[in-house]
This record gives structure tokens, C-alpha cells and sequence, in this order.
């Protein structure tokens, strides 16, 4: 489930390795600082006087594509074959870009869990159409996209046995601050095979995808109705109100306000509170078959750690 990476590794001898494909010279006018760009295999390669930096993906490295797995154990198979296919001790350097997702096969198009996924507090959600969705913060982003889709846009090689199917990708980007987010003193590459750590990450994947609020389908009838207070009538009323006008147009509508200065920050965080209370009143929304699914593949995947 590891991916993409940004190893740094810091050594004296960046600028003299032979291992580079593509390589270019840099030299600052002001500086005069020697750089060279290059790559090895799928990985970019930036080398200076003090390091080498190395980023892409672990699992078209080891396997050749992200489609399939990148176990634990392959991660650790892959940082040993970097090792020893470059000469230079990978294990020790400091990761600064984590990326932990898998390819989930499903029943429906892809657009249908898309669409199913709702807010997620402290994310900003960003629609990419109606096959990719992304959920930002300072330090983290959630991604989900149409695997397929992707791979022929790029035109990369679909192996056979994905033919035909809907697989949905979800990936959860570390980009920054990895030391704060993982409470831990230091990251090397080796951590990412450490059992503790993999289990710890794999569980950030998990538990995010299941802080985001679900879209589900309306559910009403008369034996509601038994036991029910004038209260709890009124919130079940305005629930389905919410859900006819759509949890994340007035979710939209509460921020734009709060930027035109009509609402204090305090009314606009009660009012998104009460939206997304309402949206997820269990008498009111039941998931959806496809948030089920969707629900079990994510369990599913994190079962087997190894």
C-alpha cells in the first residue's frame, strides 16, 4: 500500500553517481552551486553538494505499476533492491513525502462512490469532474480517482487482468511535516517497512476515509412517526430539506456568506455544525448499497498487513 515517495539522502558523493539517466548540469550564476537533474528508471533524481533527492513511485519501481500491492514485505524487497542497484545506502534516508493507497475493484462506475462521498471536517473538497475528488489540508490530502481511466489517459500499460473492471483508487498523501503527523523524531526508509509504522499508516487510511460524511438516500416513513417529539419531527423535516437542496450546496452557501462578511466566523461554524449534524441523522439518511460496498472493500484491504 506504500507508493510515492520523497526520499532524501544525505552524502557527499551525490555529485559524482553514475546511475542517472538523462542527466543535466545546473550552475547557479550567483551561487555557483552545481545540480543535476536526472532519473533512475521511474524515480526523479536531484543531486547536489550536500545530498540526492529521490522521488516517485515504490510500486512501479518493485512491480512496475500501482495497480497491483505494494506490500510491506515488498517495500522493504524494494528499498534493498534500491540499495543495492545504486550502491548507496537508501535505508538511511529521511522521507519527506508518504503516500499509502490501494486499487479498490467495484461493482459501479467509479462517478457513483464519487458522488457518494461527502464532507470531510477540516478538508477542503475539491471535485476534478466526475471521475477524481480530492480532500486538502496544509499537511494531507485524500485522493480517489478512476484508476482506469488514468492509466489510459497516460497511456501506460493496463494489465489484462483489469480489463473490463471499475477500480477505484484511494490514496492518502503525506506531504509535509511527516515527523508531526506520525509523532515520531525522524522518518528514514527503512521505517516504512517497520511493522509498527505500516500498521500506524495504513491505519491513517482507514480511519480517514471513514471520517468522511457519506451521502446517503432518504429514508421516511409513518412508524417513524412512533415515539417521535415535536423536536425530533422538526430536525427529521429539515434533514430532508437539506438533502433535497444538497448537503454541500449549503455548505457552499455558509462559506460564501462568511466571505461576503454576513456571518462572524463563530454563526458560520454553528451553522456548518447543524448542516452536517442533520446530514447524518441515522433516522433520517441509510447508506447507500454503494457506500456499503465501498465501506467493506476499505476494511477489506487493511485485514492482511503483511
Amino acid at each position: 500500500m506504500i507508493d510515492t515517495v520523497t526520499l532524501w539522502l544525505e552524502t557527499r558523493d551525490a555529485l559524482g553517481v553514475k546511475f542517472l539517466g538523462d542527466a543535466r548540469e545546473q550552475v547557479s550564476l550567483e551561487t555557483g552551486e552545481v545540480r543535476v537533474f536526472g532519473s533512475y528508471k521511474n524515480l526523479r533524481v536531484h543531486c547536489n553538494s550536500s545530498g540526492i533527492s529521490l522521488k516517485g513511485s515504490l510500486s512501479k519501481y518493485e512491480l512496475g505499476d500501482n495497480l497491483q500491492r505494494l506490500t510491506r514485505g515488498k517495500v522493504q524487497m524494494a528499498i534493498e533492491r534500491l540499495c543495492d542497484e545504486t550502491l548507496l545506502n537508501w535505508k538511511r534516508a529521511k522521507v519527506y513525502r508518504l503516500d499509502v493507497g490501494t486499487c479498490l475493484v467495484v461493482k459501479q462506475p467509479c462517478s457513483t462512490y464519487l458522488r457518494g462521498l461527502g464532507e470531510l471536517p477540516r478538508y477542503q473538497r475539491c471535485e476534478q469532474g466526475d471521475n477524481s475528488l480530492l480532500y486538502v489540508t496544509s499537511t494531507k490530502a485524500l485522493s480517489f480517482y478512476d484508476k482506469v481511466r488514468e492509466v489510459r489517459r497516460k497511456q501506460e500499460r493496463l494489465p489484462s487482468v483489469f480489463e473490463g473492471l471499475n477500480v477505484l483508487r484511494y490514496e492518502i498523501q503525506f506531504r509535509n511535516r511527516l515527523k508531526d503527523v506520525f509523532r515520531v523524531p525522524e522518518i528514514f526508509a527503512e521505517t516504512l517497512y517497520n511493522e509498527t509504522f505500516y500498521i500506524q499508516a495504513l491505519t491513517m487510511w482507514k480511519d480517514s476515509y471513514f471520517a468522511i460524511h457519506k451521502q446517503g438516500k432518504l429514508k421516511f416513513n409513518p412508524e417513524m412517526l412512533v415515539g417521535m417529539n415535536v423536536k425530533k419531527l422538526e430536525s427529521s423535516l429539515a434533514a430532508i430539506a437539506l438533502k433535497e437542496l444538497g448537503e454541500r450546496e449549503v455548505l457552499a452557501m455558509i462559506q460564501a456568506a462568511r466571505k461576503d462578511g454576513l456571518l462572524t466566523k463563530i454563526q458560520a461554524a454553528r451553522l456548518r455544525a447543524k448542516v452536517r449534524e442533520l446530514a447524518t441523522l441515522p433516522a433520517i439518511i441509510e447508506p447507500s448499497e454503494a457506500m456499503l460496498e465501498l465501506d467493506a472493500k476499505v476494511k477489506q484491504a487493511v485485514q492482511f498487513y503483511r
